[in-house]
């Protein structure tokens, strides 16, 4: 018994670490931990609820400070398959040398290094020179070539807008040997490139401005056989080589438009092959399964094709249909569009790479399972959290799919359930607020190209009032509001208008606001928000516009409150009204401009300083109460959400940092904290003893 006791315990400690090594590569260099151990325990605990692990069972602590605790976080990005994170610096290509997947990538003096994609290690590299381009990476034989350009003037002034003919170089990657001769296109900068071998000897073809993509002798720098034109006239972006029937033919990705075409590099012509372009297509039926990336090879004997792009996931898919379900397979975690894809064979392995538009790299070993089945996908629609209600005596959010412009309502106190679908709109969501009329809450939305709002009654998922049309303006925000004793939507464009429609009548209530003449180019409206200047004061709007102002209007006589508020250094992008005592004060953020400025909307006056602490772009904005004291939260692409004491004038307790990109937050009232990171979500509850609750100082 004893023995079989130690048995038990020796391997409960042999999934503890497995656990935790897995947890720690998913999140190798997290944002805004700055290399703290402390705040890196804090992201581990995190990212092991994302995976359906208690923090305690991967030795990953809290963050004691934080005036927010964890309850569950979806696991849609976690995987358990991932074994390495990289990031390149600038330029970043993916190439195979040996049968091994690497990572090449230049620094910002022309340095270029070559890094091993699996154990991540340095296998070679050298002084490219400032002003060098990265363009591709060239397998030949037992050698990589790197394929490098050169940053050349426009006429202007302009770096790097176009590159002259005899500009691109093949270099080896252990000392920068050239080979070969200068070569290139002769009407603009090459892009897209990949080696092929061509009556025995080795060609590089590459694409050009005209959109046809051209195949060179590095040898003698002329070009082999005519062009192909099938991407014409926006040309290819991504480029692989693949072995078909005996014959070597060419797989390429049209840009913008996913199109996958097969042709031979000799003559340029397309070869028909529904086994190479088929796979591809399969899940690709809207915008967000676009393929901007592809690669093909050869592992145990069967030929395989990687490919990803605007759905920001890397597939793999055996030719002969193999896979989970008879599907590609997926692997996720990546947070931008995937610009490269690459697989080849470490240690006797296959191993699959990704990387993404922000440079960074994960790399796959796709033999085992996504992850043990205790990760929670969560709401199938819901990536991004857009408002919540209180419906029924239960909270409710809505959530949207930016890609698809789905939306839907769910319970967060059971993630798991399905979600309900609400509406649609053409070209993703713009805007959405809630408003309540007659005990129903409505749900109003816009879409960015429909250009249509539609009224939801979120009791029962049915449209509440025909959809109202903004005719020739574009939407880009709205606000709801009480006007004339009926509910209405405040509707603000990027002509710079601002129109108040009867969410019953669709007619609308006030003229439209437009423009003041003195705009010599018409300003978009960026950010609304209704509320009223203090607690017996008249009802107002609070408008953002892209000249970095913010403006007060009284809604009820229609007319200007002051002159503009000024302090950010970007367009207003999130304007949320707090009310503190008898004062009524808006919070507003403007996207790049890493602060939030604190306003008392009857005097249109800041109250002090800015509040700092972001770094980045700050994504979301949010009012509660906490502690029985009114707060701002804010999250950014700096992976951190912070909590403002916007009385005091001062940040509450410690970040909490998550493991990705925060890109949307919304408060539950006074229960908690609906956060969207990368593509996942987490619920938040207020800490025990929140941070400043009891009389303690805060940090500032």
């Amino acid at each position: 018994m004893g023995d079989q006791r130690e048995a038990q315990v020796a391997e409960d400690e042999r999934d503890a670490a497995r656990r935790a090594e897995i947890v720690r590569r998913s999140v190798t260099q997290p944002r805004g931990t700055g290399g703290q151990e402390k705040a890196l325990g804090q992201v581990l605990a995190l990212e092991a609820l994302r995976f359906g692990w208690r923090p305690e069972d991967v030795g990953a602590g809290g963050a004691p400070h934080a005036p927010w605790v964890p309850v569950w976080a979806t696991g849609r990005g976690a995987d358990e398959r991932l074994v390495r994170t990289l990031r390149c610096v600038v330029d970043g290509r993916l190439g195979v040398w040996g049968g091994r997947p690497v990572v090449l990538d230049l620094d910002g003096r022309g340095g270029l290094r070559v890094r091993d994609a699996v154990t991540g290690e340095r296998r070679a590299g050298f002084a490219a020179g400032h002003g060098a381009r990265l363009v591709a990476a060239v397998p030949h034989g037992k050698r990589l070539l790197a394929l490098t350009g050169r940053e050349e003037s426009d006429g202007a002034g302009l770096p790097g807008r176009r590159e002259s003919a005899g500009t691109l170089r093949l270099r080896d990657v252990v000392d920068g040997t050239p080979v070969g001769v200068p070569f290139g296109p002769d009407k603009g900068l090459a892009m897209v490139a990949a080696g092929v071998v061509v009556d025995g000897r080795l060609a590089v073809m590459c694409d050009d401005r005209d959109g046809l993509v051209r195949v060179w002798d590095p040898a003698t720098g002329r070009e082999v056989g005519g062009p192909y034109a099938g991407h014409a006239p926006d040309g290819p972006a991504s480029l692989a080589v693949a072995e078909r029937d005996g014959r070597t033919v060419v797989v390429s990705v049209g840009r913008w438009t996913g199109v996958v075409r097969v042709w031979d590099p000799v003559t340029g012509r397309e070869i028909a092959d529904d086994g190479l372009t088929g796979p591809v297509h399969e899940g690709s039926p809207a915008k967000a399964g676009r393929t901007d990336a592809l690669s093909v090879g050869r592992y145990g004997g069967r030929t395989y094709v990687a490919f990803g792009g605007l759905g920001r996931t890397v597939r793999w898919w055996a030719l002969d249909g193999a896979g989970e379900n008879g599907v590609p397979e997926a692997f996720v975690g990546l947070e931008q569009p995937v610009v490269s894809v690459e697989f080849g064979v470490a240690d006797g392995r296959p191993a699959v790479v990704g990387l993404a538009f922000d440079g960074v790299v994960r790399v796959w070993r796709p033999e085992q399972r996504r992850h043990g089945g205790g990760a929670m996908d969560g709401p199938s629609t819901a990536r991004r959290v857009r408002a919540t209600a209180r419906v029924g005596g239960r909270w409710l959010v809505v959530g949207d799919d930016p890609d698809s412009g789905e939306t839907g309502v769910w319970n967060p106190a059971d993630p798991r359930a399905a979600v309900v679908a609400l509406t649609r709109h053409r070209g993703g969501v713009a805007a959405m607020a809630t408003v309540t009329e007659a005990g129903r809450t409505l749900l109003v939305t816009t879409g960015h190209e429909d250009r249509l709002i539609r009224i939801t009654d979120l009791a029962t998922a049915t449209a509440a009032y025909p959809p109202i049309d903004c005719g020739a303006e574009q939407p880009q925000c709205l606000a709801t509001a009480v006007v004339d004793g009926r509910p209405a939507v405040l509707v603000g464009s990027a002509e710079g208008t601002v129109r108040v429609w009867d969410l019953a009548t669709g007619r609308q209530l006030r003229p439209a606001l437009k423009p003041p003449r003195e705009d010599a180019v018409p300003r978009r409206i960026t950010a609304l928000a209704a509320t009223t200047t203090s607690d017996d004061g008249p009802a107002a709007v609070l408008i953002g516009r892209s000249d970095h102002t913010v403006r007060r209007w009284e809604l009820n006589r229609w007319r200007p409150l002051g002159g503009p508020m000024r302090g950010h250094r970007r367009a207003p992008s999130r304007i949320v009204p707090v009310r503190c005592g008898g004062d009524v004060l808006a919070v507003t953020a403007a996207g790049f401009d890493p602060q939030l400025w604190v306003w008392d909307v009857s005097t249109g006056h800041a109250r002090g300083v800015s509040l700092r602490g972001h770094r980045g772009l700050i994504t979301a904005l949010a009012a509660t109460r906490l502690g029985g004291r009114p707060v701002a939260v804010s999250g950014g692409h700096d992976g951190t959400v912070r909590t403002w004491d916007v009385r005091q004038m001062t940040e509450l307790g410690e970040p909490l940092r998550f493991p990705h990109r925060v890109g949307s937050l919304a408060a539950l009232g006074e229960e908690g904290l609906i956060v969207g990171f990368g593509d996942d979500l987490a619920l938040l509850r207020p800490a025990e003893r929140a941070p400043g609750s009891d009389g303690l100082s805060c940090v500032g």
